[in-house]
Formats: C-alpha cells, sequence, structure tokens
C-alpha cells in the first residue's frame, strides 16, 4: 500500500493552478480591455452580453465537464495496451458523436430563428452574429475536454497547464487587436473561438501517442451505465454555476446585467483559483483503485479547497471591491457592484466543497444513476424556482426608467433584484453539498463494514 507524497500532490496542484492563475490573469485582462473599450453609454450593455455568451459556452458544455472527467477516469485506469487500445477507439466515437449533435444543435436553432425572428432580442443578444460564432465557439467547448481529461487521466499535468495558458493568453492578444478595430461581442466571441481553438491543438497534439492505437472498442449497455454517472456529476456542477447569470441576462435590462456579470466573472476567478486542486486530485484516486492502493489525495483535496475557498469568502467579506477593480481599473463603475461580491463568494462555496466530494465519488466508481437523478433534480428545482421567481423580480424593478445618463449606474432595486438571484443560488448549492455529503459518508462506512467483513472472513 502506497501513499503519494505530499509535495508531489500540491506541486502539481500548484503547477495547475498557477497555469490556471497565468491563464486567468489573462482572461481577466480580456474583462479590464473590454470593460474600458465598451464604457460609453451606448456600448456599455455590449459586456453584459459577452459575459452572457461565455456563460452560454458553458451551459452549452454543460455535457463536456463531464467528459473531461469521465475520459480522466479512462486514462487513470488504462493500465494494459488493450485497454489503450479501447480507450483510442472512444476518443474517436465521443468526437464523432459530439460533432454530429453540434450539427444537430445548430439545425435546431436556425429552425427557432426562423419561426421566431426575434429570438437573439428575448435572449437579450442584438446582433446575430454574437450567436452564430457562441455556437462554432460551443463544439471546441465539447471536444477539448475530451483531450484534457486525457491528459488529466495520465497526469501529464504539465501538458495541461499549458493548454489552460494559451486559452488566456491568445485570448487577450487577439481581442486586443479587435477592439482596436472597433469590435463589439461577437468579435469578443471571435477571440474565444480562436484561444479555445489553440489550445484544441495542443491537447491533440499531446495526445497523439494514444492516438496511434488500433480502434478497440465495444460499446455496451453495462459500459455507457458506468460512464454516465461521469457526465451527468460534473454536468451538473457546471449548470449550478452558469443559470443565474444567463437568467439575469435574458429577465434584466442589459445596461444593468452588465454589472451582474462582472460579479460573476469574479465567481468564475475563483472557481478557476480553486478547482485545480480537484482535477489533480481525480487521476490520483482512479489509479490508486486501479491498482488496489490507498491515495491520500482526497484529504489534500477536500482541506486544500475548504482553506482557499474559506479565504476567498473572507476577502468578498472584507475587500469585495478589489476583485471588481482588478478585473475592471477603467471603468469605476463596476465598482458599485461590490456588495453583491460577498453574497456570491459566500454562496459559491458549498457548489466548490461538493464538486471535490462529487469527483471522489466519480474517481472510485462509487456514484450511482440512481443518485445522479438527485442532484438532477435539485438544478431542475433550481430552474424552476429562478423562472417562478420572474415576475416578482420584474415587478420590483418595471418602474426604473434607464436613460442614457444612468445606463452606466447600478440602481438600487437591480442591486437588490441581483441580490435575491445570488440569494437563491445558495440554499441550492449548499443542497447539492448536503446530498454529496451523505452520499460520501454513506459509501465511506460500507467500505468500512466490507473490510470488517472480509478481516472476519480471513
Amino acid at each position: 500500500m502506497t501513499e503519494e507524497s505530499r509535495a508531489t500532490f500540491f506541486r502539481q496542484s500548484g503547477w495547475v493552478a498557477l497555469s490556471t492563475m497565468l491563464g486567468g490573469v489573462f482572461l481577466m485582462a480580456v474583462h479590464m480591455l473590454t470593460t474600458r473599450a465598451w464604457q460609453d453609454d451606448t456600448l456599455f450593455a455590449e459586456y453584459g452580453t459577452f459575459v452572457t455568451l461565455l456563460r452560454l459556452q458553458v451551459v452549452v458544455g454543460v455535457p463536456a465537464a463531464g467528459l473531461q472527467a469521465m475520459f480522466a477516469r479512462l486514462a487513470a485506469a488504462a493500465i494494459t495496451e488493450e485497454q489503450k487500445n479501447e480507450l483510442a477507439g472512444m476518443i474517436r466515437q465521443v468526437t464523432a458523436t459530439l460533432a454530429a449533435i453540434w450539427l444537430l444543435l445548430v439545425g435546431v436553432i436556425i429552425i427557432a430563428h426562423w419561426r421566431i425572428p426575434n429570438l437573439f432580442e428575448q435572449w437579450g443578444i442584438h446582433n446575430a452574429s454574437a450567436v452564430w460564432v457562441a455556437l462554432c465557439v460551443g463544439l471546441v467547448t465539447l471536444m477539448l475536454p475530451v483531450f484534457r481529461g486525457v491528459l488529466t487521466g495520465y497526469q501529464r499535468f504539465g501538458g495541461l497547464g499549458w493548454t489552460i495558458i494559451l486559452d488566456g493568453v491568445g485570448r487577450f492578444l487577439v481581442i486586443a487587436g479587435l477592439l482596436a478595430l472597433g469590435a463589439l461581442a461577437a468579435g469578443g466571441m471571435v477571440a474565444v473561438l480562436v484561444s479555445l481553438g489553440l489550445s484544441l491543438a495542443l491537447a491533440v497534439w499531446l495526445s497523439r501517442d494514444l492516438l496511434r492505437n488500433p480502434d478497440r472498442t465495444s460499446v455496451t449497455h453495462s459500459w455507457v451505465k458506468q460512464i454516465l454517472p461521469s457526465v451527468i456529476g460534473p454536468g451538473v456542477m457546471a449548470f449550478m454555476f452558469s443559470a443565474d447569470v444567463i437568467f439575469v441576462q435574458s429577465t434584466f435590462d442589459g445596461t444593468q446585467t452588465s454589472f451582474y456579470g462582472a460579479v460573476a466573472t469574479v465567481g468564475m476567478a475563483m472557481f478557476l483559483f480553486i478547482t485545480p486542486i480537484a482535477i489533480v486530485m481525480f487521476p490520483k484516486l482512479v489509479r490508486g483503485q486501479a491498482l488496489n492502493q490507498q491515495s491520500a489525495a482526497f484529504g489534500y483535496a477536500i482541506k486544500g479547497t475548504a482553506v482557499l475557498g474559506g479565504l476567498c469568502v473572507i476577502g468578498g467579506l472584507l475587500l469585495p471591491k478589489l476583485p471588481l477593480m482588478a478585473i475592471s481599473p477603467f471603468n469605476n463603475s463596476i465598482w458599485d457592484a461590490a456588495p453583491l461580491v460577498t453574497w456570491y463568494a459566500l454562496n459559491l462555496f458549498p457548489l466548490l466543497l461538493a464538486n471535490v466530494l462529487i469527483s471522489d465519488l466519480i474517481a472510485r466508481n462509487r456514484l450511482s444513476l440512481r443518485q445522479c437523478v438527485v442532484l438532477v433534480m435539485i438544478a431542475a428545482t433550481y430552474t424552476g424556482t429562478l423562472f417562478y421567481q420572474r415576475s416578482d423580480l420584474l415587478a420590483s424593478v418595471n418602474e426604473i426608467q434607464i436613460d442614457n445618463e444612468s445606463k452606466t449606474i447600478l440602481h438600487p432595486a437591480y442591486l437588490g433584484a441581483f441580490k435575491r438571484v445570488i440569494v437563491m443560488f445558495g440554499p441550492f448549492n449548499l443542497g447539492i453539498l448536503i446530498v454529496a455529503t451523505i452520499l460520501f459518508w454513506k459509501d465511506k462506512r460500507q467500505a468500512s463494514k466490507n473490510l470488517v467483513g472480509d478481516s472476519d472472513a480471513t
């Protein structure tokens, strides 16, 4: 029985965190550029549209969040040559299926837009080209996690980190050039497409040795049933993290939603800062399971997430304006949303802890489809609650007139409405954490009973 060196675990976590931080710095710099370029009264709503499209990318990639976990698990468990051949074949099958699903989705949106010409305006998006570019981004978003999952499973954290850095640096450089040419939200999504495309190319190249393996995959019902939790669990996490932004953008005045978008960007930075710990933990648990070895990775991950997440919450309580100043140093009107940062950090924290627990269950193949249904029901109830409260939220701001002089000012009524949305976000995240905790401890108790039973039998 072996145990990973604590130094090795945190060195690898540190590199993934560092690369995520560097990529995140350039992603934050993108927001600095866009808030400055679009701070004019006539363009201020473009920032809210841009942030919404970024979150729409996350929602389109909800299956992708699970795919990264799934392929990380398959790659970490691929020890024999036959298993590696099966993995290579699965990569080919899944990417082909994703492309087909993406084409179907594009067809559905084309038909919907033909039948409802103002469909995009109802979503709060006034430039149709931004949607089409975002759909192309969606295809890359679906493909990239497959290969990042392979790199994670093989514990090639060096290459994984460079794909993250390349995304941030590439996006910053491209959008800087496009903004100089007067680009709006659609141009911002072009930059996202280019940067993600470069990251995908690098991830594929780093996985080239595996892709040379022959295809020997046999997809069975039991196999599909086994991997579905790897897709559904992380997919629920991604959905819970993104649904509020899309809801806000489609419900409220576009100039005011830019403030919520800035706060959500701070939440994204918090998420990117902390989740690398769980990313490093995952393949170590899977490999330990495959080799019948104990792993200390979970203990390191849950403690690290609790400490770093707690520090983020404390920072949000003491210095809520600071992260907004970091992402928008040239547009101080965004700083008016500082009170929301405290609430967002506090309500996001349970989801970060739940992410570690669910990742542990998936890594050890202990999350069942029936348990996934409970997580999906929580997410569905959250969605229903948002839309049930929609009329009340609109009533709280429907008498507010946003003229040209007040477009870049966060009205107190909108501040209150946005706070209500965030407060709805928290209890459901806490619910997911409670469910994940119950499942985790129930599984641990069962494992202890089995261990005692084996000892008695011996």
